[in-house]
């Protein structure tokens, strides 16, 4: 049995006359999607730009610095103090994030497996929401992090009240005496 001249080639290739709206659908949308792509990354680029200005702004409303060598310091290192706890903002540009690293202190040596234990532990409850330990590779201290958009960061005072949450609750965790510090 052969097939018939008027019937569709077998396979799962589309008739030719249904190739061609389909081609134009697909340009039209690759054309969508590059447009798009420009438009978020001049934005991006803009925010990128503006991270510094930026964290003068956060660090006078955190700290209520606004000039003078310590005020240069924090902006330049992007490290201060709020509510009792040392912050560092960097600028993670390969995801366009803020990440937040909070100081929670050095751990206490005779107690490490437990001090880690319990770390792990959290992070895998998600016992404080939003938060992430670990611990820094050079100084062995103790870290809570969290990151945010940085396209969000800019915009709105969000930061500012994460930070705000974020240290209270590290804060919390010090005097509550749940890890054990040195």
């Amino acid at each position: 049995m052969t097939p018939s001249s008027d019937a569709p080639a077998p396979g799962p290739n589309p008739p030719p006359a249904a190739a061609a709206p389909e081609a134009a659908l697909l340009q039209a949308l690759q054309a969508l999607v590059a447009d798009l792509d420009a438009e978020h990354e001049d934005e991006a680029a803009r925010v990128r730009e503006d991270f510094q200005s930026r964290l003068g702004q956060w660090v006078t409303a955190l700290t209520g610095l606004s000039d003078g060598p310590a005020y240069d310091e924090a902006v330049r290192e992007g490290c201060f103090t709020v509510n009792e706890c040392a912050v560092a903002l960097q600028h993670n540009r390969r995801d366009d994030l803020v990440d937040v690293f909070c100081d929670l202190g050095r751990p206490d040596a005779q107690d490490l497996e437990r001090t880690y234990r319990t770390l792990l532990e959290w992070n895998l409850a998600r016992e404080h929401p939003g938060l992430w330990f670990g611990v820094h590779p050079d100084t062995g201290r103790l870290v809570a992090t969290l990151s945010i958009p940085l396209a969000v960061a800019v915009r709105e005072p969000v930061l500012q009240t994460l930070l705000d949450a974020a240290t209270r609750r590290i804060r919390a965790l010090r005097d509550a005496r749940g890890l054990p510090l040195a």
